[in-house]
């Protein structure tokens, strides 16, 4: 993924785009926002070019999908850009779905075999899940995913889940991560997922 930064969108940021989707975007952006490296003649990749990706990157993205329930990487919507002849993954809003509908969050949640594997673009390494899996998921402990919501800003948690409190919202999305990451993992084949 490229790389991320906090930028600050000014009200009176200007903006000459034609079709005023730039400048509604804008408007509905004043404050702190992610913002991602610009990736100068980086072009969207066809679902036809897919083959230029690693297998084990391919399968490790699969993965990786998997567990952040993202089905937005999909033959008709890749999502990713490609840019010295390198995969850059993009566009994950649709990831943690979850968190569109805490009301409906049980402890069985992440248990749930919700994501779909025949839909993704890279649905043809499902059969290498087994062999990423092991190596995926010692990368992840329960420390590493408490790093890393900790140092997302309280704002943004504010806006994602107006009605909990920041360290509240952090402990739920690790939990949550933590839970999908417990074998046998639930969007890992049962018979072959490692420990």
């Amino acid at each position: 993924m490229p790389e991320r930064a906090i930028v600050l969108v000014d009200a009176a940021t200007p903006s000459d785009d034609k079709s005023d989707e730039l400048r509604d975007l804008i408007g509905r952006s004043h404050g702190r926002n992610l913002g991602f490296r610009y990736l100068p003649g980086a072009v969207d990749m066809r679902a036809d070019e897919r083959r230029v990706v690693p297998t084990d990157i391919a399968a490790t993205t699969l993965w990786l999908d998997g567990l952040v329930t993202n089905p937005d990487l999909t033959p008709e919507n890749p999502n990713i850009l490609l840019w010295h002849y390198q995969p850059w993954l993009i566009d994950h809003g649709a990831a943690l779905s979850f968190h569109f509908d805490l009301t409906h969050l049980t402890e069985q949640t992440p248990r749930e075999a919700t994501f779909d594997v025949t839909r993704h673009l890279f649905s043809e390494q499902a059969a290498r899940l087994a062999q990423v899996d092991a190596e995926n998921a010692r990368r992840l402990s329960r420390e590493t995913l408490e790093a890393v919501v900790s140092v997302v800003p309280d704002d943004f948690l504010r806006t994602a889940l107006p009605r909990m409190n920041p360290a509240t919202a952090r402990s739920v999305y690790a939990a949550v991560l933590w839970k999908r990451l417990k074998a046998p993992r639930p969007f890992v084949p049962t018979a072959t997922a490692g420990g």
